[in-house]
């Protein structure tokens, strides 16, 4: 007989202060509810180990995901390679010192946490792959915490289903060589590409790759083609899958054929390791990234820049040009420099939106070339190279900094400082192109200007996207503090509208694209799938906004966009729009709790106000609208016009002046009685003391998920990734606690 299994030592979760004042702790993360409300500390120590300290983690309700689904683990530390971390290369024994010595850190946020990557794992088929804290991911467990807050369930696991579809490639088991098309429709497709692609990502020679398509194109056996010929056929199959997209505004049966050929014979452009290798590889990238398999796009991106680097196109310079190099003609100098600006630009964008590792050091625009070498018209690329210097040192100033190596005052200031860049770079670009201002240019170029826009914003975001999630009051004071008196001063308090304006401004172009049906393959769906999540918390932290309605009318039509974007592309439906068709998923509510996706960030955050107008009710026995306009003395008139309001809906015709009941524009602060302010207070989930919307967003207690946290622990915590995916559908996030040197503790 065997013996009994040991008992599993219990876990004291309870914080310290609970502790010490005897209360039942919720152990929630970062702070629990008692801590938040009393603005203190929340640590937690093993009252049997009195001096060792301990750090509270998000931790899975189950050790094993059901039906072998992906999830997501929390490494130990010190069975991470410091290859992998790059750019973050804190180790588990300098945190473990760092924790250890409580003479040098007395105190330690529940925000600094020694994981800084994630891995998704599929154990049934030893899938693996890890990914940084890129700017979506980031954000939306933010945006976890202010759902938690109002009692819905979190999204950030929807990223789980969608990793098959960006790392994997599918492929036929036979190997093919499927003719081209004839010459004319060949040269219908190229005419696309060179026109609405290739002005921005110029990667050919156009006249010497179109002769030899023409060429290609009569030729019957393929298989018969030289070795060192195989790379610009791959490249004509790939600009044949391109250009059917292209014209089609979406993934074609055609764009499918040629892209699986290609990738057939990925083996033998490797293996061939020359300029048109690069040149194949690059436009892979761009293939992938239009069908929104951005992981798949990574990797040949970076054999790319391999091949590039050994052929030594990073080593121009236009300042200080070198008689040694290889290439001495201007016109071959700057196709090479092209060629090797157009990898730093998909690299930083990419590194950028998903946090990986980089393998460029340095971008510099004198890679490029002179005034001289530059051809006439809008260059496109050549402010893209500019905007890629940027990218990449927003990125060593997210990602490069181990936790608490900086000050807030440096944090904020090295903010300014790359704020002010990016402000420079844009008034570089002419006005019709200008990010940040209205694109008054052509329309053949206006998905250009577009893309250019879209990646501005982007940055804008990942700089100032502490002043999103942090409490307004808190982030002020902070920056009052620190940074007092200098210019940058007044856009630093404005990273939150910063981050909002941006977000908006991604929604409005991507909308705007589709409306003109001018949108492009070189625009994929990760933007809009971030402006959805900066504006669900935008709107989850400032429910009593008056452009609320605007706002979730925005949110509604872009992930709405951005999920029939990714289901095109192939996406899993959960990760898309959820596990019920669009039918089904108009009818039913939200309360079931029965699919992940995209538009459920929309749904999440109107049921929100549905809650609140719902406690309004209950609360007044009349809408709040009454209350506001009771006291401007018109309550009749907008009594009556609240009678024809409607709600908006998923398939109804939205309301401009109201959110089931909530006024589009009610003053919650000017003007109103003690009494009409409580109610309010009560209606917007805030304590009638505080005019901020720092509240535990269900209940109306004075919590904020980010309460309490300087900018520091903003930051670290920004720099965490992925905590434990949730199983249950119940009960999504609990807490324990982890000891130095050991495996995380799990519930059974």
């Amino acid at each position: 007989m065997e013996a009994p299994p040991a008992k599993r030592p219990r876990l004291s979760m309870a914080c310290n202060q609970c502790r010490r004042r005897k209360v039942k702790c919720d152990a929630e993360y970062p702070k629990c509810r008692h801590c938040r409300q009393r603005k203190d500390e929340c640590i937690t120590t093993d009252p049997r180990r009195p001096g060792i300290s301990m750090m509270r983690e998000w931790l899975d309700l189950q050790s094993h995901t059901r039906n072998n689904t992906a999830s997501t683990i929390l490494p130990r530390e010190d069975e991470q390679s410091s290859d992998l971390l790059s750019p973050h290369d804190t180790t588990t024994q300098s945190i473990n010192e760092s924790l250890g010595k409580q003479s040098e850190v007395p105190v330690i946020s529940p925000v600094h946490q020694p994981h800084e990557m994630s891995f998704n794992i599929d154990t049934a088929t030893n899938r693996i792959k890890m990914l940084g804290a890129s700017s979506s991911q980031c954000l939306s467990k933010s945006l976890d915490m202010y759902f938690k807050s109002a009692n819905s369930k979190p999204l950030s696991s929807i990223f789980s289903h969608g990793m098959r579809h960006v790392e994997e490639l599918q492929l036929g088991a036979v190997l093919g060589w499927p003719s081209l098309p004839d010459p004319a429709t060949c040269t219908a497709r190229m005419d696309v590409f060179f026109a609405r692609i290739h002005v921005l990502y110029p990667i050919f020679d156009i006249d010497f790759f179109k002769a030899n398509v023409i060429k290609f194109a009569s030729i019957s056996s393929l298989e018969s083609l030289p070795r060192e010929q195989i790379p610009l056929l791959v490249s004509a199959y790939l600009v044949m899958s391109l250009a059917a997209d292209e014209i089609a505004q979406r993934r074609t049966p055609e764009g499918d054929k040629y892209l699986e050929a290609a990738a057939g014979l990925v083996g033998h452009v490797i293996f061939m390791p020359y300029l048109a290798s690069v040149q194949c590889l690059l436009l892979f990238t761009l293939v992938c990234r239009g069908r929104n398999q951005d992981g798949v796009g990574w990797q040949t991106l970076g054999m790319a820049v391999r091949i590039a680097q050994t052929l030594g196109l990073h080593r121009h310079s236009a300042v200080q040009p070198s008689t040694q190099h290889g290439v001495q003609k201007k016109v071959e100098q700057l196709f090479h420099a092209r060629i090797w600006a157009i990898g730093c630009c998909l690299e930083k964008t990419m590194q950028l939106e998903s946090g990986r590792p980089s393998m460029i050091a340095a971008v510099d625009r004198d890679q490029m070339m002179g005034r001289d070498q530059r051809p006439p018209g809008p260059d496109f690329l050549q402010w893209l190279m500019g905007l890629a210097q940027y990218q990449e040192r927003i990125i060593k100033h997210i990602y490069g900094h181990k936790p608490g190596q900086r000050t807030a005052r440096t944090v904020l200031l090295d903010t300014a400082e790359l704020d002010g860049l990016l402000l420079a770079w844009a008034n570089e670009i002419p006005a019709q192109y200008r990010p940040g201002a209205q694109l008054f240019c052509s329309t053949h170029e206006y998905h250009f200007a577009a893309f250019m826009s879209v990646q501005y914003y982007q940055a804008m975001i990942a700089l100032h996207r502490a002043g999103l999630i942090a409490p307004n009051a808190v982030y002020e004071a902070e920056i009052a503090t620190h940074c007092s008196g200098d210019p940058s001063e007044f856009r630093l308090r404005k990273g939150e509208y910063i981050c909002i304006h941006s977000a908006r401004e991604i929604a409005t172009l991507t909308l705007e694209l589709a409306d003109r049906k001018t949108g492009s393959r070189i625009l994929n769906a990760g933007p809009p799938l971030l402006a959805c999540i900066v504006i669900a918390i935008y709107l989850m932290k400032n429910p009593n906004n008056r452009l609320r309605t605007a706002d979730l009318e925005l949110l509604k039509e872009c992930a709405n966009y951005t999920s029939d974007h990714f289901l095109d592309s192939g996406h899993d439906p959960r990760f898309a729009s959820g596990t019920l068709s669009k039918s089904q998923f108009c009818q039913r509510t939200l309360t079931t709790h029965t699919w992940l996706g995209v538009i459920t960030i929309y749904e999440q955050v109107k049921t929100h106000f549905d809650t609140i107008g719902t406690k309004n009710r209950r609360f007044n026995g009349k809408p709040t609208r009454a209350v506001v306009d009771k006291i401007n003395g018109f309550a009749s008139q907008r009594e009556a016009q609240s009678e024809i309001n409607v709600v908006p809906t998923l398939t109804s015709q939205d309301s401009t002046d109201q959110v089931d009941g909530q006024p589009a524009f009610a003053n919650t602060n000017g003007g109103l009685h003690s009494n009409d302010q409580e109610a309010l207070a009560f209606d917007y989930g805030l304590d009638g003391n505080n005019s901020s919307n720092n509240g535990d967003l269900s209940n109306g207690a004075a919590l904020f998920p980010f309460d309490g946290l300087n900018v520091e622990d903003l930051w670290n915590w920004m720099l965490v990734t992925d905590a434990m995916e949730p199983t249950d559908e119940g009960d999504w996030m609990g807490t324990g606690v982890i000891q130095e040197g050991s495996d995380p503790l799990q519930y059974t």
